[in-house]
């Protein structure tokens, strides 16, 4: 395809690209050779900064992100995903220099991409001093899980099942986790818990049966390792609250049982505090209280971590 020239963020050249890049991203299987292709046909700097606004069917106004910025989330993804780590590092931050508000939360994406770019480049505690202060601001399941893999990789295997359990305990569909079940079942299975890796191995071959999904050579060999019955049929859903159970018990396994008495609820009945034989004082959520309900009042002993 032949085009003219971009001679503006409103010219011909400038609209045909652009649907051209949004055509590509909606594919199913990602085209990243093809989106660096057409990236590279654009100058980003004389690209639209303004958002477009419009009101939708129920009368509220939306706001749809400018193309300066949809072009800098499709070509760092690219730049991420083609390891072409200084160029993504550098184009990712000159997208968060540029723009003062970001949609759909794309502030997060530029600054995990200049995170994993630097785990590319083989400096594993800048990126993970970055992803512990974007964790801050973005308590994200698979944050979670990239902390978790540069500690495994690094060797620290506690660190490295600490954060892999918090992303397994954070909101996200189970089958967009299926490689955080998999660093799951390598991380236990370094530990010699063969038993809890197996749960994991058997759930991701139930979640890929059940979205007919390919079954790749690894996960092959860890059906093959552990004689995982694939004839059984599951309940997905019970299947992952049994694992909850076990994530709840391994993230607790290692801290010491406290017990004591609620002394007080505070007034919005969200919050109170336990004290210790010792008097110590600690607050909780009432969120996070397992008994009934109706229990959570001053008086009750309770048993916690």
């Amino acid at each position: 395809m032949k085009l003219s020239k971009q001679d503006d963020q409103y010219s011909p050249y400038t609209q045909t690209v652009f649907k051209i890049l949004e055509y590509l991203n909606d594919k199913a299987i990602y085209p990243t050779d093809k989106i660096l292709e057409w990236t590279d046909k654009l100058n980003f700097e004389i690209l639209d900064n303004t958002p477009f606004s419009f009101t939708d069917n129920e009368g509220k106004t939306r706001e749809l992100a400018p193309k300066k910025e949809q072009y800098f989330m499709w070509r760092t993804k690219v730049l991420l995903e083609k390891c072409l780590f200084d160029e993504c590092i550098e184009l990712s931050q000159k997208a968060l220099d540029t723009f003062e508000n970001f949609h759909y939360s794309n502030d997060i994406w530029f600054a995990r991409r200049i995170s994993l770019s630097y785990k590319g480049l083989g400096q594993p505690e800048t990126a993970l001093e970055q992803l512990k202060s974007l964790l801050k601001r973005k308590n994200e399941w698979f944050i979670h899980k990239e902390i978790a893999e540069i500690y495994f990789e690094q060797g620290n295997k506690e660190q490295a099942l600490k954060f892999a359990i918090n992303s397994a305990l954070s909101f996200g569909d189970a089958d967009k986790k299926l490689n955080l079940y998999k660093l799951l079942s390598e991380i236990l299975i370094s530990n010699n818990q063969n038993e809890e890796a197996k749960k994991h191995v058997e759930f991701m071959y139930q979640i890929r049966k059940a979205h007919e999904w390919k079954i790749d050579n690894d996960l092959q060999n860890l059906i093959n390792k552990f004689e995982i019955d694939t004839t059984k049929i599951v309940n997905l859903r019970d299947f992952e609250r049994e694992l909850r159970q076990l994530w709840e018990k391994l993230k607790f396994s290692n801290q010491t049982l406290l017990t004591g008495t609620i002394k007080s609820i505070l007034p919005n009945g969200k919050a109170g505090f336990i004290e210790t034989e010792n008097k110590k004082s600690y607050y909780f959520q009432l969120r996070n209280f397992k008994a009934k309900p109706e229990l959570a009042k001053e008086g009750q002993k309770v048993t916690f971590f």
